[in-house]
């Protein structure tokens, strides 16, 4: 299921990139060439920029590319590697957890506001926000259980850093 989810939500972020992407440059060129703004021109982007965001929180957390300080915990015996890696995992759940409560809560405070170019409320701005930590929670909670099994975890990051620094 989470494998799914993570495909579906790597196929969205796509679309949402696609649409960002064209969006700014038609109204980069626009501007440029013939003088003129498209008036959704920075209302559209701050949308799909905010969707982009937080659906991408997901998919960080699915291939293990949140940021982290892992020179720190590996100095650390394997145990208390475990354990720092549960504490880390419960810290980012506890946020999440926090993150979806109070987006709900925004996206009902300010969802009566509307846009003033596109045809729908600033809800869909703000619900951006619990949208992506819903799809994060199963993730980090499969994480954390793999941490209390003691599985290791993936070093996407940790290989991605050396690569960069090499």
């Amino acid at each position: 299921m989470i494998k799914l989810m993570a495909k579906l939500t790597d196929w969205v972020l796509g679309v949402v990139m696609l649409l960002l992407f064209v969006a700014v440059l038609a109204q980069v060129a626009v501007r440029y060439l013939l003088n003129f703004s498209f008036v959704w021109a920075d209302e559209l982007p701050t949308l799909l920029y905010a969707w982009l965001v937080f659906l991408a929180v997901g998919a960080g957390l699915a291939e293990g590319r949140h940021l982290g300080v892992a020179f720190v915990q590996d100095a650390f015996p394997a145990r208390l590697r475990r354990v720092c890696r549960c504490v880390v995992d419960l810290a980012i759940l506890g946020f999440l957890v926090f993150c979806i409560v109070t987006g709900w809560q925004l996206a009902g405070i300010f969802g009566y506001y509307q846009y003033s170019s596109l045809p729908f409320s600033r809800y869909w701005l703000f619900v951006a926000v619990p949208t992506g930590c819903v799809i994060a929670v199963p993730i980090i909670l499969k994480s954390l259980i793999a941490d209390i099994r003691g599985e290791e975890p993936p070093r996407e990051v940790l290989s991605h850093v050396q690569d960069q620094l090499t």
